[in-house]
């Protein structure tokens, strides 16, 4: 699956490592609803790692993954209301249907 490529690459297990090219797989899965690559790819977005930094993004991807049953998703979700960096701190768009 994507996602395990996207794995490969953060890895780099089997390939090279390849922040970009895990990005871009996470990416392709996560539009494919897989909770586990939009949780994956939040924290990419959270730390500009391999895409530009948007924490804007990264919510919506951890959102998405939460409304999804995704526990990290779910967890980092609390630990950024527990950091005061709610949406309306940070301006976030609402969450996705």
């Amino acid at each position: 699956s994507t996602l395990k490529v996207g794995l490969f690459y953060e890895n780099g297990t089997v390939v090279e490592e390849d922040s970009m090219k895990a990005a871009e797989y996470y990416s392709r899965s996560a539009n494919l609803s897989y909770a586990g690559a939009q949780h994956n790819l939040a924290i990419f977005y959270s730390k500009g790692r391999g895409v530009e930094k948007d924490e804007e993004k990264a919510y919506q991807l951890y959102s998405r993954a939460a409304a999804m049953g995704h526990s990290g998703s779910q967890n980092n979700l609390g630990r950024i209301a527990t950091l005061n960096l709610s949406r309306s701190t940070l301006n976030f768009p609402p969450p996705p249907n």
